[in-house]
């Protein structure tokens, strides 16, 4: 807008203003200059848009050299004097200049767009991130020796013989690969299906590694060799290269495929505990209801049987269940009273076998002082006769 016709918006501006004061008494408060200004708003006698419809004005600050504002910049204008310290018109005009803004042109406020970034993240697979291993663990041996012998048959080492030369790692089995009677120089070793299992299972992975004949080394060797390589077996082992894949092929004949990780069978684990758990507690629980159960029968059945025996049967009972009660009381009374004198009986026994003695004693000398008279007297009557 040049200044030219800043200036004619200006006048006719100041002119509209000035019939709109005539309005307004200059004893007015701000609530009935508010009233009247939002009303001479919403009537279009006062104009807010300029002639693009794009942008706008504030009709109550003609003289401001800026007359093009956005919807955010204007709103922000009139809510800063509608609260400002200024005169009452002034006050009411804006605040409903910015009410006015706020409700009737609320479709001019910019639209708020959030900036959405779309991240191109490659989503990881599941054989990516797990390590996914053929179940039960299985390590696969390649290069086993193997000739050709007189009847021009290509034969290798047994099962057996393969068995004993993995013994360290302890494998459940081990297997040798043959296409019908021919030995391919291929060997299966399975190990346990728990936590143990896999552990024997990484040994013998990590031990090839060891020695540089892993499977990388396998695939990568540039001359023929006689050292045995070896690996554990994953999903790209049993689908192999095709039909061509003798491997490949005999592991697909052993069972379905099957991959698993440590972490599955823990958890396999802690499932089985668990349901193991919920039966011991569900199978106490049904016991625990049985004795309860029997013991209402009990408690029922004895209640009974207070009722079916008479007061006279009752009494009867009691007396004769009284009864050995009584004799056993009286046994017992017994034993008291013998124990109680025995301390007093004991001397007296103790004296009878020294009596015993002292009267043997006295016969024995009243015997030999006989003896030695009969003799005085036998040999007094010898030297008379002479």
């Amino acid at each position: 807008m040049d200044s030219s016709s800043y200036r004619e918006s200006a006048e006719e501006e100041e002119v509209s203003l000035t019939s709109d004061e005539d309005e307004i008494c200059d004893d007015s408060d701000e609530e009935e200059i508010y009233e009247k200004s939002l009303e001479a708003l919403r009537t279009g006698k006062v104009y807010v848009k300029n002639t693009d419809d794009e942008t706008l004005r504030c009709p109550y600050s003609p003289g401001r050299m800026k007359q093009s504002y956005r919807y955010r910049d204007l709103l922000q204008h009139a809510t800063a004097l509608g609260r400002g310290n200024r005169t009452s018109l002034e006050v009411g005009r804006h605040a409903a200049l910015a009410e006015y803004l706020r409700t009737d042109l609320a479709s001019m406020a910019p639209q708020r767009v959030e900036r959405v970034r779309q991240f191109e993240i490659p989503v990881p697979n599941e054989e990516d991130w797990k390590e996914l291993l053929l179940f039960p663990w299985t390590g696969l041996v390649y290069n086993l020796p193997k000739e050709v012998n007189e009847r021009g048959v290509q034969v290798g080492p047994s099962n057996e013989e393969m068995r004993l030369v993995f013994r360290a790692f302890s494998p459940e089995k081990a297997e040798t690969v043959r296409a019908e009677t021919e030995h391919l120089g291929l060997g299966v070793v399975t190990f346990r299906r728990d936590f143990e299992g896999w552990k024997r299972a990484k040994a013998f992975e990590r031990w090839f590694i060891r020695k540089q004949r892993g499977k990388e080394d396998w695939r990568s060797r540039t001359h023929v060799d006689s050292e045995l390589y070896g690996w554990l077996a994953r999903k790209e082992d049993y689908e192999g290269l095709g039909d061509q894949d003798a491997m490949a092929s005999f592991l697909k004949k052993r069972r379905p495929l099957e991959l698993k990780d440590i972490g599955m069978i823990i958890e396999d684990r802690d499932s089985m505990y668990e349901a193991r758990l919920n039966y011991l507690l569900s199978t106490v629980g049904q016991r625990k209801f049985d004795v309860e159960k029997m013991m209402r029968a009990v408690q029922v059945a004895g209640e009974r049987y207070d009722i079916m025996i008479g007061p006279s049967e009752k009494a009867t009972f009691s007396k004769a269940e009284s009864a050995p009660k009584s004799q056993s009381q009286e046994n017992s009374l017994r034993l008291i009273i013998r124990k109680s004198s025995e301390p007093l009986n004991k001397p007296q026994e103790e004296e009878q076998p020294v009596k015993r003695q002292n009267e043997t004693n006295q016969q024995q000398l009243d015997n030999t002082e006989g003896t030695k008279l009969e003799m005085a007297k036998n040999e007094k009557g010898v030297c008379d006769t002479d």
